[in-house]
């Protein structure tokens, strides 16, 4: 989705791929909304020692399995979408109102600013960052800095509302505001 080209070829298949990207935002949105003061918790590593692995059942196996590929593929879907909204001056209309109405993405990317689900503390109360994929110790003079993530849901933003097209189909309703 990086290059033009490759949006514009996609046709049908980027509104599905818009589709599975508002699901996986919306999901975790859902699980942030059930959390005390909307903080976002994601297991690190403490758990991880042999002796918890040994006791761990295999459903308690899959289960987390299931949710760091969940976690994982949802943090992938931010720069989906970014790549897409990069390219919304010369996609067609039903994909701009795809992003814009049917689907409202910068109504769902702005709870996920607020939740920052990509920050995390870990056992040793150290600040973590989800960067490339793994997640990584924030050094003190890091942590003012944008994280890549976030800086992929503000380029989004940014770019679906900094076009022409995309800006004049947005209707700014209360809500939305």
């Amino acid at each position: 989705m990086y290059h033009r080209s490759a949006c514009e070829a996609a046709d049908d298949t980027l509104v599905e791929l818009i589709d599975y990207c508002y699901r996986k935002f919306a999901s975790m949105v859902r699980r942030t909304d059930q959390l005390p003061d909307g903080a976002f918790i994601m297991e690190d590593d403490k758990g991880n020692s042999a002796k918890s692995i040994a006791n761990m059942t295999k459903e308690m196996e899959m289960e987390n399995q299931f949710k760091e590929i969940d976690f994982k593929s949802t943090m992938t879907c931010f720069s989906l979408i970014r790549f897409i909204s990069d390219h919304l001056e010369t996609l067609p209309v039903p994909i701009i109102h795809q992003m814009m109405e049917n689907n409202d993405i910068p109504c769902v990317l702005v709870p996920l600013l607020e939740a920052k689900p990509w920050i995390r503390t870990n056992a040793r109360g150290e600040e973590e960052k989800f960067e490339d994929q793994k997640w990584q110790k924030i050094e003190a003079h890091d942590r003012g800095k944008l994280t890549k993530i976030e800086a992929q849901v503000w380029l989004t933003i940014y770019n679906m509302f900094m076009t022409n097209d995309s800006a004049r189909k947005y209707e700014m309703t209360s809500f939305r505001k």
